[in-house]
Protein backbone atom coordinates (compact mmCIF):
# COMPACT_ATOMS: atom_id res chain seq x y z
CA UNK A 1 0.00 0.00 0.00
CA UNK A 2 2.76 2.23 0.90
CA UNK A 3 4.23 1.69 -2.84
CA UNK A 4 1.39 2.99 -4.07
CA UNK A 5 1.20 5.63 -2.07
CA UNK A 6 4.37 6.36 -3.11
CA UNK A 7 3.82 6.39 -6.74
CA UNK A 8 0.57 8.66 -6.43
CA UNK A 9 2.39 11.02 -4.30
CA UNK A 10 5.41 11.60 -6.89
CA UNK A 11 2.40 13.20 -9.32
CA UNK A 12 1.27 15.70 -7.00
CA UNK A 13 3.09 19.22 -7.30
CA UNK A 14 5.30 18.97 -4.08
CA UNK A 15 3.66 22.38 -2.87
CA UNK A 16 0.51 20.80 -2.57
CA UNK A 17 1.89 17.46 -1.28
CA UNK A 18 0.27 15.88 2.11
CA UNK A 19 1.69 13.49 4.01
CA UNK A 20 -0.41 10.48 3.88
CA UNK A 21 0.44 6.74 5.25
CA UNK A 22 -1.56 3.66 5.40
CA UNK A 23 -3.31 3.93 8.69
CA UNK A 24 -4.22 7.58 7.66
CA UNK A 25 -6.22 6.24 5.11
CA UNK A 26 -7.89 3.61 7.43
CA UNK A 27 -8.74 5.98 9.95
CA UNK A 28 -9.96 8.44 6.70
CA UNK A 29 -12.37 5.50 5.75
CA UNK A 30 -13.73 4.58 9.47
CA UNK A 31 -14.62 8.09 9.79
CA UNK A 32 -15.96 8.89 6.20
CA UNK A 33 -18.05 5.16 6.90
CA UNK A 34 -19.16 6.38 10.43
CA UNK A 35 -20.33 9.75 9.09
CA UNK A 36 -22.23 8.34 6.56
CA UNK A 37 -24.00 6.15 9.17
CA UNK A 38 -23.06 2.97 7.59
CA UNK A 39 -23.83 0.22 10.08
CA UNK A 40 -21.22 0.30 13.02
CA UNK A 41 -20.88 -3.41 13.36
CA UNK A 42 -20.15 -3.43 9.34
CA UNK A 43 -17.27 -0.77 10.21
CA UNK A 44 -16.47 -2.71 12.91
CA UNK A 45 -16.09 -5.72 10.96
CA UNK A 46 -14.15 -4.15 8.28
CA UNK A 47 -11.25 -2.63 10.79
CA UNK A 48 -11.27 -6.17 12.47
CA UNK A 49 -12.12 -4.66 15.80
CA UNK A 50 -13.40 -7.17 18.75
CA UNK A 51 -15.49 -4.22 20.45
CA UNK A 52 -17.91 -1.63 18.97
CA UNK A 53 -16.53 0.71 21.29
CA UNK A 54 -13.35 1.21 19.56
CA UNK A 55 -15.01 2.69 17.18
CA UNK A 56 -15.37 5.85 19.41
CA UNK A 57 -12.01 7.06 18.88
CA UNK A 58 -13.21 7.89 15.22
CA UNK A 59 -16.46 9.18 15.81
CA UNK A 60 -14.36 11.78 18.13
CA UNK A 61 -13.02 13.23 14.80
CA UNK A 62 -15.95 14.74 13.61
CA UNK A 63 -18.19 15.72 16.94
CA UNK A 64 -21.01 17.51 15.18
CA UNK A 65 -21.82 15.59 11.66
CA UNK A 66 -21.19 12.62 13.15
CA UNK A 67 -23.05 12.99 16.53
CA UNK A 68 -25.88 13.76 14.00
CA UNK A 69 -25.51 10.72 12.01
CA UNK A 70 -25.25 8.67 14.82
CA UNK A 71 -28.53 10.03 16.02
CA UNK A 72 -29.96 8.78 12.86
CA UNK A 73 -28.67 4.93 13.22
CA UNK A 74 -31.84 2.40 13.58
CA UNK A 75 -29.83 0.61 16.61
CA UNK A 76 -28.75 4.66 18.25
CA UNK A 77 -32.41 6.17 18.44
CA UNK A 78 -33.63 7.34 21.38
CA UNK A 79 -30.18 6.87 23.26
CA UNK A 80 -28.64 9.69 24.95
Amino acid sequence: MQAVIDRVQRRVDPDQRRSVTPHGLRHTTATHLLADAVDMDAVRRVLGHSDLSTLGRYRDELPGELEVAMRSHPLLRGRP
